[in-house]
């Protein structure tokens, strides 16, 4: 075509720069792989350096990496056995990561949360932590529903297709139903030792243990908090899309901070404030401390009684110990 003025090339010049631009933005929608393509399209006019190809290329490697390096193609579960601090671990998890779930509180909410209870730590005054969760009865007589501590059924609801990590004091069996997506989940299961959780649990329902009870096994089971409900061999013998990791339960900090490659971390985070459900444990007070052949009994029925004492015996300190062998390779 015939130039009717002498600038007449850097106008065709811009527009079809403009036009390059606007199909990396429907392309990549990203600003910095929009600047990477306005340097490559200089390259390209100027130099002519770079091929459309080799551009394209480029670009999509780019945009690839910066998606992957934002969401794992693995989704992450947090069994919630009773008694392992576990309220703790999924409330500090919502103000670090997005994108987690479970029914001790969701990151979209969690900042506004903590904020209440901070206030109501500050007042004295329990209520001001209250919010519309509160305003639900609980069926089973027992504490009051928050934010921070959600009905099973409202997170069934909700669903978990923007979780990418996931906390439940549910039915084992929730998980199976989680890991029937098309990702593959792995779970991780907090660990401690056998008899000092059973009298932690003991301390929950604030049963004294009788270590001179006629029946010692019924003594013991009636300690045990939902502990076959909530773990089952069946996740790890059963067929399905799931693998288990465990780690020691007073190994939150450090689980908070091996997630950090694995999770997407919140744009605004919080200092969380740690809660306590129990009530203060005497030790001391504590019978089977006393006699070390009650202890070296009670691990083990603990260990052929219940899959999950039977899997943390073997799973500790193994290739599977989080903090030993490591994560799944992702692929």
């Amino acid at each position: 075509r015939q130039r009717h003025h002498p600038g007449e090339e850097f106008d065709d010049l811009g527009e079809n720069m403009d036009n390059v631009t606007r199909q990396l933005k429907l392309q990549l929608g990203s600003t910095a792989n929009v600047k990477i393509l306005m340097l490559l399209t200089i390259f390209f006019f100027v130099g002519g350096q770079f091929s459309w190809s080799q551009q394209r290329a480029l670009l999509e490697e780019s945009s690839q990496h910066n998606h992957l390096s934002q969401k794992s193609p693995i989704l992450y579960g947090h069994v919630h056995i009773a008694k392992t601090s576990g309220s703790n671990l999924n409330g500090a998890m919502t103000l670090r990561y997005s994108h987690v779930c479970g029914n001790k509180g969701y990151s979209y909410d969690a900042y506004q949360l903590n904020l209440r209870r901070q206030k109501a730590k500050d007042t004295g005054h329990f209520s001001d932590q209250y919010d519309i969760y509160s305003q639900i009865g609980n069926p089973r007589g027992v504490g009051t529903f928050n934010r921070g501590r959600i009905p099973i059924p409202f997170v069934r609801e909700i669903g978990f297709e923007e979780c990418d990590w996931i906390s439940l004091e549910g039915r084992w069996e929730e998980w199976v139903k989680i890991a029937s997506g098309p990702f593959p989940m792995e779970l991780h299961v907090p660990c401690r030792d056998p008899v000092d959780h059973l009298m932690s649990q003991c301390n929950h329902i604030e049963k004294q243990f009788n270590c001179q009870a006629e029946d010692l096994r019924q003594e013991i089971d009636g300690c045990i908090v939902e502990v076959p409900v909530r773990f089952n061999k069946e996740l790890e013998e059963g067929e399905n899309n799931l693998s288990l990791k465990c780690f020691d339960f007073r190994q939150n900090k450090p689980y908070l901070d091996i997630m950090e490659d694995k999770l997407e971390t919140r744009r605004i985070q919080g200092d969380y404030l740690p809660r306590n459900s129990n009530k203060s444990r005497d030790r001391e007070n504590e019978c089977i401390w006393k006699d070390p052949s009650m202890v070296e009994y009670v691990e083990s029925y603990l260990l052929k009684s219940y899959d999950y004492y039977n899997f943390c015996n073997r799973c500790l300190n193994s290739e599977n110990d989080l903090f030993v062998g490591g994560f799944l390779e992702e692929s």
